[in-house]
Order: structure tokens, then sequence, then C-alpha cells
């Protein structure tokens, strides 16, 4: 064939005029020259400005550029009609929100030329951009250019159409799959490779991949969609397999480590709640035929499967717990010859707790073994030769696939009289044998992993070595001799910071205890930018005690507006300054109503170089009554909570009765500290209400540098927009509010304040543009207008009317929430729940027409559900925190 080109370039377009132009000059701009290119748009029924742009550059370039036209069929549909025009030696099918960088053609012309007899295929590297950033977890195969021979390196898959560059006359017997919305592009490589069984590589090579933030490409919504779960499988896998077997007489392991990469995923991953009981069924099914074509080694071989899916899988595979099965020998687990586990891997057994009490040693972990739970025991073994065994704790670190829990982590717990014991050793004790365990030291340990990492408590300095806890008498001398050996890793680190804040720690310690200086250092904080919920309220109750044992301080950012209104009440510390950061270190209370990784933790990932000064005891006061299960985020071995406050009963017993794993001695009812304060004055009965739904995650910006949510460009197309902004701008509502005089108040939750301006408000209703005073706007107000949003019981605790709108409550809970818990809105709510906008629209104003007063049966809900209705919460909790030891 006569080629006009050196390559063809076919782009398939829907809807991406956002980023389409700059993809196209990705090609354009190629160094190689835009003469030697054909690029070929097929436009698959875009409805934005994509075929604008196309029209543009065709014109512009009507010698090298094709426009096509076609209904909505899809990506693969587009890429056939494309492959009808090729006039180029080379072909590629470049996504069109990717990128190619200026130098691509020429390198990759070059290596065909070079390797023309030995591949049909190139391949280039996948680098991220945008809302993510790294390379493809199958980068492990560019280290250099070089051709891959699939027999010797049968691991180095290739599945990207994209990022590979394919010689035109391997194409011509090929079409993509229209039956397939992912996985089309390995389906149509895989037997392309095949037939040479060889194909190149390009480490020099990369394509820009990228992540939209919005989460729209087709990969990003994939586990979601149910021809993910059964097209990809039908159509993709197993014709892989069959293709294999046609073509070699059997599965090779090339096309096995292909399926086995894809099955990863599904292995390790919950099942969509779109899938009825019997397409669950219907679908693990599939998967264990799958896996019955792959080896057990190739399984094994998986990066991206933990240890105990890999063993699920191979259970799978047979059919049966194979666990059983193991054969032990010199501290490894094998089956059928393959090695599956080690008893010195790294996380066998995590300390996570570990304090010194009263002469005991407290310690609390997990074991990671992968063994039936009755087939193995833990135990300590002390120096002196006591056999001390474990108290088993249950745990909610459990793994599932197929929504099943199949492997629970096992929990434990052990106290150690530390009287003449010099060093404890963990050891298993597995049938007939007996083994020490290599100790991993988790996020409440106090003692890192560092070498020469040790901690203090009174008279005892503990440290570790090999898989022992070494226990000694703390002296000055001992102290100052770990310490300086700990200063010296740290020197050949270089964390001069880290060695800073260490030393002033110290010297800070030694100077009190020579002046006999024992006031303690609370720090209290709320959001880093905002104050004027629990802490702030309780700040102020205990700098009016006058403790001339405690030095309490309000812990907020100095570029907020609240820093200098709460100097007024005490002493006040930057976030981001040195002598937060060195209080952190000696306070023994932290107190906050957020209970946030940068609340508990103020040194980031240098924690492992102080963590054994990490002496505080952590008051969580929540910033809102607790009504899911958020036992998987608050746990306490998540956040180790000290003393645990909440205001309602049926919350209090959530709390001990569900996964927190915390008992009556952590778990307080006393009520909110800032409960006194809406007592505190008459609530009055303005004509206002306040219109406050809670966020969602799943529609916000991602995180800045500051944990700040940024602007979301998609946040208009929302639904949740599209309800609230016609709602406060409803004819119907606004004529009612006029009648009766009332005004109203539109305030977003401050994770995505950034996107008030997106709403239109007017005469009667304003948007909230300043953070929100809840407690003023609380009493201000007659009537709340919100969803799930917690604000809901501090309105309520005044005994005012609530409305609750869950128009999107499948979709709220499918994405947003952690488990629901113990509070039913229709059995328990303070109000009633309206689930379309008529009925929210209608219920509003029903209220307004009858004076905005709570039902009768609303105010016995409300009654019933907190513990008391007085101002003496914050003297209830501050006796809670004194009676901390």
């Amino acid at each position: 064939m006569e080629y006009k080109f050196k390559f063809t370039v076919i782009m398939p377009i829907y809807n991406v005029d956002e980023y389409l132009e700059e993809s196209i000059l990705s090609v354009i701009n190629q160094d190689i020259g835009f003469s030697d290119i054909q690029l070929i748009l097929v436009n698959d029924g875009s409805a934005d400005s994509s075929e604008d742009i196309c029209l543009k550059y065709s014109e512009k370039y009507p010698e090298n550029i094709t426009y096509l036209k076609q209904k909505n069929s899809g990506v693969s549909a587009a890429r056939n009609f494309g492959m009808k025009y090729i006039k180029g030696k080379y072909v590629n099918f470049l996504d069109p929100d990717d990128l190619w960088p200026v130098d691509t053609f020429t390198k990759v012309y070059d290596k065909f030329e070079k390797w023309n007899d030995k591949v049909d295929v190139i391949a280039a590297r996948i680098k991220l951009f945008g809302a993510q950033n790294g390379y493809h977890m199958l980068d492990y195969k560019f280290k250099k250019d070089r051709v891959v021979d699939i027999f010797e390196d049968y691991d180095f898959i290739q599945l990207s159409c994209p990022t590979t560059f394919i010689k035109e006359e391997a194409l011509r017997n090929s079409e993509f799959d229209t039956r397939l919305k992912f996985a089309e592009d390995s389906k149509f490589l895989t037997p392309i490779i095949l037939d040479k069984q060889k194909y190149g590589v390009m480490g020099s090579v990369t394509y820009l991949y990228r992540k939209r933030e919005d989460n729209s490409s087709a990969l990003q919504i994939s586990g979601e969609s149910k021809r993910w779960y059964f097209d990809t499988p039908e159509y993709a896998l197993k014709y892989a397999l069959e293709y294999s077997i046609e073509k070699f007489g059997r599965v090779i392991p090339y096309v096995q480590f292909y399926i086995m990469y894809d099955l990863q995923w599904r292995i390790k991953g919950q099942v969509s709640n779109q899938l009825t009981e019997e397409e669950v069924k219907k679908y693990k099914n599939t998967i264990v035929e799958l896996l019955k074509y792959i080896d057990d080694d190739i399984i094994m071989e998986q990066r991206h499967l933990w240890r105990e899916h890999k063993v699920w899988a191979l259970c799978l595979k047979y059919g049966r717990d194979i666990r059983k099965e193991f054969q032990y020998k010199k501290g490894i687990f094998s089956f059928n010859n393959i090695e599956i586990d080690k008893i010195t891997n790294k996380n066998k057994l995590v300390i996570e707790i570990l304090e010194v009490n009263k002469n005991m040693l407290l310690i609390e972990g997990y074991s990671n073994f992968l063994l039936p739970e009755d087939d193995y025991q833990i135990y300590f073994e002390t120096n002196n030769g006591d056999v001390i065994n474990v108290e088993k704790v249950k745990r909610n670190k459990t793994s599932i696939a197929f929504n099943e829990a199949f492997y629970n982590i096992n929990g434990f717990r052990v106290e150690i009289p530390l009287k003449k014991v010099k060093n404890v050793k963990v050891m298993i004790k597995y049938r007939q044998h007996d083994k020490a365990i290599r100790l991993d030291f988790g996020k409440f340990s106090k003692i890192s992993k560092l070498a020469n990492a040790y901690y203090t408590k009174g008279n005892i300095l503990i440290k570790h070595h090999k898989n022992r806890l070494v226990i000694q008498k703390r002296t000055m001398k001992s102290h100052l001799k770990n310490e300086l050996k700990f200063q010296k890793i740290l020197f050949e680190k270089k964390e001069y910071n880290i060695m800073f804040y260490r030393l002033m720690y110290m010297l800070v310690k030694y100077f009190q205890n020579l002046f006999g200086n024992k006031k303690e250092i609370w720090l209290l904080s709320d959001r880093i930018t905002v104050a004027n919920d629990n802490a702030e309220h309780m700040f102020k109750y205990i700098a009016s005690q006058k403790n001339n044992n405690i030095k309490a301080y309000f812990v907020i950012s100095k570029d907020s507006p609240d820093f200098k209104r709460m100097k007024k009440f005490g002493d006040v510390i930057d976030y981001d300054s040195f002598k937060y950061k060195l209080y952190f270190l000696l306070c023994s209370k932290l107190i906050s109503s957020h209970a946030d990784e940068f609340v508990i933790n103020a040194f980031g990932n240098k924690k492992k170089y102080v963590k054994d000064l990490y002496k505080y005891k952590f008051v969580f006061l929540q910033h809102g009554i607790t009504k899911e299960d958020i036992s998987g985020w608050l746990n306490k071995y998540s956040k180790d909570i000290k003393l645990f406050v909440t205001a309602g009963k049926e919350e209090y017993k959530s709390i001990l009765n569900y996964d927190f794993f915390y008992n009556e001695d952590v778990v307080k009812l006393t009520g909110f500290p800032r409960y006194d304060n809406l007592l505190s004055e008459s609530s009055g009965q303005n004509k206002t209400i306040l219109i406050i739904p809670t966020w969602r995650k799943y529609l916000a910006g991602p995180l800045d540098e500051k944990k700040q949510r940024t602007y979301s460009s998609q946040f208009k197309e929302s639904e949740y927009f599209k309800f609230y902004n016609s709602l406060i701008n409803d004819p119907k509502l606004l004529k009612v509010m006029e009648k009766y005089n009332y005004k109203g108040k539109f305030c977003l939750h401050p994770a995505i304040s950034i996107q008030i301006d997106d709403f239109q408000d007017n005469e009667w209703i304003k948007l909230e543009r300043k953070p929100v005073d809840y407690q003023e706007e609380f009493k201000k107000n007659s009537m709340m207008v919100t969803d799930y949003s917690s604000v809901f019981f501090d309105f309520a605790y005044l005994k005012k009317p609530i409305i609750y709108n869950h128009f999107d409550e499948q979709e709220f809970y499918q994405s947003h929430l952690y488990q629901e818990g113990y509070f039913s809105y229709e059995r328990d709510g303070f109000g009633p729940v309206y689930y379309d906008y008529e009925s929210t629209l209608n219920g509003i104003i029903n209220l307004i027409e009858k004076g905005c007063i709570m039902e009768d049966k609303y105010i016995k809900r409300v009654s019933n559900f907190y513990y008391k209705f007085d101002t003496d919460n914050r003297k209830r909790v501050y006796e809670e925190i004194l009676n901390l030891q």
C-alpha cells in the first residue's frame, strides 16, 4: 500500500469542547511536521461546541484533517468509522482530552523503522495529569526502549489503544467491539499483539492522560455500570481466553496475566447496589469460572491485590477454604508449593496502642495472619519465661469481596505487669510450632519503627529491638543517652526542624520539673479558619474558672476573622505557628469539636519522629449530634478518643453499641457546650426562615494545600444546585413570604461555600456569603429547612419547626454518607420529611401560613431525645475533662 502520511491519528469526539482544541494542537504541533500526519476527527453526535472546533481545524488544514460525523454510537463505532479513511503507515487512536508531547511522533517513527520486522505495536508510558498526577500502575515495563517478548515478560501486558501506535497493515482485519463500553481497547489490541508475540515499549515517550475532576471519563465511572460487570467479562476477558486456546492450544501466561489484572479490581471491590442479588450471584460465578484458567502463581503475582484477596481468589478458584491446607516450614506458609505468606512479613502483628499506666504496660493491636482464627494463638513471653495470653478483641477491619465479608483481622488486648520485666516478645503458636513475630507499630503506639526510637512514662523507658520490647528504668542519664542516639538518626536524615522541636520540648520539661511547675496545657479548637462551635464555648468557660493548674489556649489560623475576636476571652495561638507545634507536644489535653487527622496530629508525616512525645488525651466535643454509624472513622484505633462527648440519649447508646470500641469510661452523656448559649437568651420568633442544606462530597471540588475545597465548574449541572436555586427563587414561595412579611437566608455548608455565587438571591431570600454564626442564626430564625445536616439538632433544641427535604435520598446515601445509624427521619425526626420539590415547597408555605409553630408530636420527640435542657452543659463537660487521668 502507498501511504500518503507517516501517521494517521483517529480521534473519537463526544462532548469534549473544553479539552478538544488542546488535544488537536498536540498533534498539529508535532516536530515531525504536520504534513506527515493525517488527523481524522470523528464527531460521535456531540451536543456541545465540539463540531465548531473540528470545522475550524479541518477548514484550516483540508489536506491533513478529515472531519466525519455520525449519530451518537459510542467510541468503538466512531473509531471503526474513522478506520475506513486511514492513509497513514502507523495509526494512533488519541482520546480527545489527552495529549502527545511535541517530539512523540519523531521518536516513534524512528523506532518503528528500526524494529520494523519485529513488532506491529509500539506502546508509550502513561502519565496522569489534571485531577491526579503520577504514572500508570503498569509503568514498570517502561524502564527503557525495547522489544518485549510476551512469553519471556508475560506480565508486560498492554491494554490501552490511545497510548499505542499500530501498523496500518496489522489493522486490516480488526475492528472495535461496539458491544463494549469498557475494555474495548484491550480486546482490540490483544490479538494484534499475540500475532507477532512481541511489541515495542518506549520509556522515552509519554502519553499525557487527563484525569477529570468531575469523574466523567468512562474509566472513572466504570464501577457503577452493569456493562462493566457483565459485558467486559463476557466479550473481552472470555474472548481473550478463547482466542489464546484457539491459537496456542492453551491460555498462555500473557493472557492469564491480562485477565487476572482485570479480575483483581473486581475481587477486591464491592459490587454496586444497582445489581440485584441474582445479578451479583451471576457476576460472582462468572469471575469464578475465569479464575479456573489462571495459574496460582499468576494470581499471587498481582501487584495491586492485597495478600488476603489473593488467598480469597484461590479459595474461589478451588471452591473451598484453602487456608486449612497450608504447608508450614521455617516461618513460610505455602499452598501447592507456592509461597503464600511469611511470619516475618510486615504487618503480621501491629501494636496500635502502647501505653504505660500504673506500672502496667497496655498493648492493643491486631494480628494479620492468613489463617483461620482458631488455627493459631498469639501470646506474649517475658524474659522471666512468663507466658501472658492475649484477650481477643472484636475489630472492624474486614475485607469485602462481592459484598461478602471473607476475612477478619483479629484484634487483641493485653496488660503486662512491668515489675522485674526487662523485655517481652510476641509469639505465635501454629499447630506444633512456636515462633517469635516481627513487631510493627501503628498510629498510637508511642514507639515508631525507626532505629533507636523509644518512649518514656514516669520512671519507665521502653524501646524495641528486633522482635522484642525492651523495658528499662528511666533515669536522667538513660533518657539523655537514648535521646542522643535518636537525635543522631534525625541528623542523618537531615530532620533539623524535628531535632529543634525535640530539644525545646526537653528543655521546657526540664525547667518545669526544676521549678515544680505542674500547670497543664490545654489546646482547644474548632475549624482551622472558623471558631464559634463547642470548643469556643468550652474555652470561654475554662477561662472563667480561673484554674491555676490549667493554661488553656485556643488554636485558629491568624488569617481567620475569629483570631482577633477570640483574644478577648483568652490566649490564642496561630495554627501555622512554631508555638502551636511546640505546645501540641507539651499539652496534656487536646480538646476539639473536630477529629480530622490534622487536629490530632500537628506534624503530619513527620509524626514518626515525635510520636513518643504525643502524651495528650484527646477530648472530642463533636460539632454535631452523631446520627449515622461513623464508627469506621471515629473508632478507638482511628482516633483514640479519651473523652467522647454526646448530647442525645440514643446517640450515647449508639456510640457504645456500634463498633467504636469505646466504653462508659470514655463516652459521656453531658450535652454540648454550645447548648448553654442557645438557652442563655430568649430565642424570639423573628419572621425569618433559614435554608441550610449540608454538602455533597461527590459535588465538591478537590482540596487545596490549605485543606479548603476549590471551585467546581460542574456544580451548576447538579440536581442539588438546580433544586435549591429553584426553591429560593420560586415565585409561589416568595409571594407567600411577601404576604406574611417573612424573610429568608440561604446558607451553604462551609465545605462548598465557594459555590455560593452560583446561586441567585432576591428581595426575600438572601445568600449568606460570610461565615455563618450558627448560634445567632438558630436564635433569630423561626423555621429551618434542611436535608441531612446535623444542624437541625441545635435548632430542635429550641423547639422550633423544621422541614427535611430528601429529594436525593438514594444518591446521597449511596455516595456521601457512612452507614445509616439509629436515627430515622420518619420515625425520630423533629419535622415532616418531603421527597420532591412540590411537597417541600408546599410544606414550607404551610408552616409560614400557620405561624411557624412546631407541632406537639415533634415537641414530644425533642423532649425525649435530649439529655438535659439547661445551661450546665459546659460545667458537666469541664468536670469530665478534669476527671481524665
